[in-house]
């Protein structure tokens, strides 16, 4: 029969020949499927993962990695390709059987991404309670990272004209990341529209402080001041922001009209 080829196991147990094969090409379609997503491959790299769950006898832990990095792939390639609905379910699937077993991996970072990444999925399908859920049951697996929960649950409150709540988690949010001039915009918006114009003024100025460079904080700033009755003051900051960014800032002067009209 001739010599038997064994393979020795990490626990120092021998193999089979076949068993030792079939673990070689587990690992090879392994690094192809990471290959793969490094190429922006997602096609390639999520039906890639796909067959390591068909075709391989995995553990829990390994099967919550390959459907989470399968569901990703799905997700990026539907980010790609709007019009592929059936994208953005496959994609769905995969993170939820993460979300219902992460529990058994190693790190809980796949039961939080996963959520997150539902939460987004959701979102973009319309369905703000499923949204709504999924990020705030991310913020239960987040650790000291809350921050990107938070910011997705103030932007559903928002859509959903909940100014009270957005108000409140985006409050809780510029707490973790006090020089965050993205965070400090969205909380002067949800203020300006519950007509808190005062506290939206001062989110607005602390912005052009952080940002100096960046004409949003000024044109917002211009918005907020002109609706509180201070017209001239708040010209004069949407003025600075046209100066800031020309290409970006048009101001509008009685009798002229827009560029492209």
């Amino acid at each position: 029969q001739g010599p038997v080829v064994v393979a020795v196991a990490p626990r120092g147990k021998q193999i089979r020949p076949e068993e030792a094969a079939r673990q070689l090409k587990k690992i090879a379609r392994l690094i192809a499927a990471y290959i793969a997503v490094v190429q922006q491959n997602y096609s390639r790299a999520g039906n890639l993962y796909e067959t390591l769950l068909s075709d391989f006898p995995t553990t829990r832990s390994e099967a919550v990695n390959f459907h989470f990095f399968a569901g990703l792939s799905h997700q990026f390639r539907w980010e790609v390709e709007k019009s592929r609905k059936e994208l953005l379910e496959t994609a769905k699937g995969h993170y939820e059987y993460v979300a219902k077993n992460c529990h058994d991996a190693p790190s809980t970072t796949l039961c939080a991404s996963s959520r997150l990444n539902l939460g987004v999925l959701y979102l973009e399908s319309g369905n703000m309670k499923d949204a709504l859920r999924y990020n705030k049951d991310a913020l239960a697996f987040a650790g000291e990272d809350r921050f990107p929960a938070l910011n997705n649950i103030g932007a559903i409150y928002a859509q959903m004209n909940n100014f009270p709540e957005a108000e409140k988690t985006y409050r809780e949010a510029s707490l973790l990341r006090p020089n965050s001039v993205h965070v400090a915009l969205l909380l002067g918006q949800v203020l300006k529209s519950q007509a808190k114009f005062s506290e939206a003024e001062a989110v607005y100025r602390r912005a052009i402080e952080l940002a100096p460079k960046d004409h949003r904080p000024y044109f917002l700033l211009g918005e907020c001041l002109i609706n509180e009755g201070r017209r001239d003051e708040g010209l004069s900051y949407q003025r600075k922001a046209a100066q800031i960014a020309p290409d970006k800032v048009f101001l509008v002067t009685p009798g002229q009209r827009p560029p492209g009209q």
